[in-house]
């Protein structure tokens, strides 16, 4: 059993069969009985939890045209879906991404949003058993937190499909510039603590990290190359930001596909986190006063 929201936003239980129900009459004829099947054996629980039935019809949509690229002699296999919707009440866009998973991929994706001048608000990011991932992104422009127009939205696809296609970090030699702090809702004189927990309770198949620190722009991106570097794989991560706060939880692996159970591992886990997200605050403060 699942839970997700009713017509009423409300939480209720619901199983895969209604899950289904639901979909079929909206996804009609444009998906094979296969495809979404597929779509709801191949994601986790936490996917469903979360996701309305209208996301999840989008969410199959958006897989189902990644798919087809997989057959467009003129389009590179590796190349990214990407669907974006503004969010004018909310004040951001989301940005969806559907792709084959793959070592660092994460690290990228956040890279080319840098690159791109945008700053991630909060995230939802889920892999599908059958190796196809399925993020979104809730995005401003970096600066003055407005609702990012063509002109950047594109250059974050280009920027991306470039990245995925070529298999090539080159392009993410980024220099984090320190931003104005009153864009990010930041209190003179306050500072939110950089903290990193690691839990290996709450989840069977996964350790958590847990990362509290002061959002900035191109953080999102930071802490993902770490754990990159770290060889740790993500499964899901929950981003959220609030009060210049980011509250971000990652569920991870080793390259075995195992938890971190080491006692060694976890210490140096936190001290590279902690190490680099404060190396990185310090900058941006000093350059600041």
């Amino acid at each position: 059993m699942f839970k997700g929201e009713d017509d009423s936003g409300k939480l209720k239980l619901k199983s895969k069969d209604n899950i289904k129900e639901r979909l079929q009459p909206i996804l009609k004829l444009k998906i094979t009985t296969d495809e979404l099947q597929a779509h709801l054996d191949n994601l986790p629980e936490q996917y469903f939890k979360i996701t309305g039935i209208e996301e999840i019809a989008k969410d199959i949509e958006l897989v189902h045209e990644f798919l087809k690229q997989q057959f467009n002699a003129s389009k590179n296999p590796l190349a990214p879906a990407v669907r974006w919707q503004k969010m004018e009440h909310c004040g951001f866009s989301t940005v969806s991404i559907c792709t084959w998973d793959r070592p660092a991929l994460f690290y990228k994706i956040a890279g080319a949003f840098t690159l791109a001048n945008l700053n991630i608000l909060g995230a939802h990011v889920f892999s599908r058993t059958d190796n196809i991932i399925i993020d979104k992104f809730f995005v401003v422009s970096a600066g003055d937190f407005s609702i990012p127009g063509k002109m950047q939205s594109q250059k974050f696809e280009n920027t991306l499909e470039q990245i995925l296609t070529t298999q090539s970090d080159k392009i993410l030699n980024i220099d984090l510039k320190p931003q104005n702090h009153m864009f990010l809702g930041y209190i003179d004189e306050i500072h939110i603590p950089t903290t990193v927990e690691i839990d290996n309770e709450s989840s069977l198949s996964y350790t958590i990290i847990d990362v509290e620190t002061e959002d900035r722009l191109g953080l999102l991106y930071l802490i993902t190359k770490t754990l990159s570097e770290l060889g740790l794989n993500i499964f899901i991560a929950k981003i959220t930001t609030e009060k210049g706060a980011a509250i971000d939880s990652f569920y991870v692996t080793n390259n075995k596909g195992e938890k971190i159970t080491s006692s060694s591992e976890i210490i140096n886990i936190k001290q590279r986190l902690t190490e680099t997200l404060r190396h990185d605050l310090y900058h941006q403060q000093s350059t600041n006063f």
